[in-house]
């Protein structure tokens, strides 16, 4: 029999389907989990485990992976990697519950559990924007459609000005909890910029989407000039700290096609 399987991503909602066909074939497989929010995420890694458990899987392959830059740092990705490994370990449901716990003791080492509150917090930011859910956020959605027509994306249209502030200020929450922490862990001081990176290119994204909402079209080239320079101001310096923040913890392959993405949005507002 063939040592390995990896199903495809559209199998992630019929695990039943994909173990059953696996089983006949394979001796360990890996069913891709892929998903553009926590919600959906932290509940496939719990289905997968469930279903693991009832099909008598060798075990689960958690890994991190994204796609259009891979712009997200391993620090806003810890508390999904924890869950995945605890529910791989022992496929307890309620293990969500303890997941602030669970990361300031082991992953941050922070008494004060700021650091993973604030994490967590921010992780759920994207619920207040009130956009249907895709597979990409809302945040990375608004970037990365920066040249896409909105009116006729069943997304993006429903997104307003009220809403999106109010995401801001989400966000504002979330990283004023997570500044209150007092994190241990050996990469405490990248844990810190890089969830400072993180916030700001999200409230980038916010920013953005406002001018476009501001413009009766909602097309980028219609905002005013003045207001296009403004938000490449703005986001000049988040794809710096991002070329910096990135070699810290990972090898450069990758980085030019990472930051060459941001770039072009940075591009695309000014031309």
């Amino acid at each position: 029999m063939t040592d390995a399987f990896m199903s495809s991503e559209s199998n992630i909602d019929a695990w039943e389907t994909a173990i059953q066909q696996a089983k006949s074939a394979y001796n360990v497989f890996v069913n891709t989990i892929n998903s553009g929010n926590w919600t959906n995420f932290f509940t496939n890694l719990k289905n997968a485990a469930i279903n693991a458990v009832e099909y008598g899987a060798k075990g689960m392959l958690v890994t991190n992976w994204g796609d259009h830059g891979h712009w997200q740092p391993l620090s806003v990705c810890e508390p999904a990697m924890m869950l995945g490994c605890g529910y791989a370990w022992n496929c307890d449901t309620t293990l969500v519950s303890r997941l602030e716990l669970l990361l300031s003791v082991y992953v941050f080492k922070d008494p004060t559990r700021n650091t993973a509150r604030g994490i967590l917090k921010l992780g759920d930011a994207y619920e207040v924007a009130k956009m249907p859910e895709g597979v990409a956020n809302v945040f990375h959605l608004i970037l990365n459609r920066h040249a896409w027509k909105w009116n006729t994306n069943y997304q993006t249209k429903t997104l307003t000005i009220e809403n999106l502030q109010k995401t801001e200020a989400a966000i504002d929450e979330a990283m004023a909890i997570f500044l209150k922490g007092k994190p241990q862990c050996e990469d405490a001081e990248i844990v810190i910029e890089e969830m400072i990176q993180a916030s700001n290119l999200a409230k980038h994204s916010v920013h953005f989407g406002i001018e476009r909402l501001k413009v009766a079209d909602r097309q980028t080239k219609s905002i005013p000039l003045e207001k296009r320079k403004a938000l490449a101001a703005e986001l000049k310096p988040l794809i710096e700290n991002h070329k910096k923040i990135w070699v810290k913890r990972n090898r450069p392959g990758g980085l030019d096609d990472s930051a060459g993405r941001m770039q072009k949005i940075y591009d695309y507002y000014l031309n």
